[in-house]
């Protein structure tokens, strides 16, 4: 996301409608990132993944679309449903369903979860969905003043992001784990913080209840515990520790394999892979039964 940001700012003024087209690949990539981590919990908590899934594809059918070829829809879908799921069982007053949440979280702080399922941040991303396709179709033709008053009211969303989130992120972050050692029955693993514009990306070391998988991402806490693995919708490309690695985000299913999209500049804008945690999620997703039935 941050890298996607920075490709707009890099971009200057010269060519506005790059800069139109790269504010938008920053919002496509944030609106996704979020999706992905409230899958990556519901992944986790089986009992809300009996229920909520099986409705997740009666939604899509209303409004033509499928996760088989994503669309920001698609993922507003899933933030809405499961954003309201979450917010009302940490907000109620049954303990044991606060405990199964914070639990599908992998414990993460409080001010992350207030700041991911705030109904202001899934508003604001509603939002810019509507104004993406009251647009669509139109940028290409516009003129240099209706393109600067667009980019206006978008880095005013922006803005209004940062603002809406504010630290919350920085007790959760990303990161990709790297080797590990254990010590009185922990695992201290070296890990890749997977945050801002540029890579290589800051190392550090953090302690975790269990072990991670090299080079997958999750959320931790920064002075470690449990882990949540993120849903296999985003991918850092394999590199060597500590180096550069770019990112992709998961596109739609094609017949020779799945696409994934890059947000930021690299040297490839997008790639075709065998994917099948991936493939999995998006079968669940279009379906409404868990990959394992």
């Amino acid at each position: 996301m941050a890298s996607a940001l920075w490709s707009y700012e890099s971009k200057g003024d010269s060519n506005l409608h790059a800069r139109h087209a790269q504010m938008f690949h920053f919002w496509d990539a944030t609106i996704e990132f979020h999706a992905a981590v409230v899958l990556s919990a519901l992944l986790r908590d089986h009992s809300g993944l009996e229920q909520e899934l099986p409705g997740l594809p009666v939604q899509f059918r209303k409004v033509g679309i499928t996760p088989e070829r994503a669309t920001l829809g698609v993922w507003h879908i899933v933030l809405q449903r499961l954003t309201k799921r979450y917010r009302t069982a940490l907000t109620g007053t049954d303990t044991d369903e606060q405990a199964r949440v914070r639990a599908a979280f992998a414990d993460a702080p409080p001010d992350f979860l207030d700041t991911l399922l705030s109904t202001d941040v899934t508003k604001l991303l509603g939002d810019v969905i509507y104004l993406r396709n009251t647009w669509s179709g139109h940028s290409g033709a516009a003129g240099e003043d209706s393109l600067k008053e667009q980019l206006s009211v978008l880095t005013s969303h922006v803005h209004t992001l940062r603002n809406l989130v504010g630290a919350g992120w920085l007790d959760f972050p990303l990161v990709r784990a790297g080797g590990a050692r254990i010590r009185n029955g922990v695992f201290h693993h070296d890990v890749d913080l997977a945050m801002g514009p540029n890579t290589p990306f800051r190392q550090k070391r953090i302690p975790s209840n269990v072990a991670l998988e090299e080079d997958g991402l999750y959320l931790i806490p920064r002075e470690g515990g449990s882990a949540l693995p993120l849903a296999p919708l985003i991918e850092l490309q394999p590199a060597a520790f500590g180096s550069n690695s770019d990112c992709y985000f998961y596109n739609r299913l094609q017949t020779e394999g799945i696409r994934f999209v890059a947000y930021h500049d690299v040297a490839e804008s997008e790639m075709i892979k065998k994917a099948a945690p991936a493939g999995s999620l998006v079968a669940a997703l279009a379906s409404g039964e868990p990959a394992s039935q």
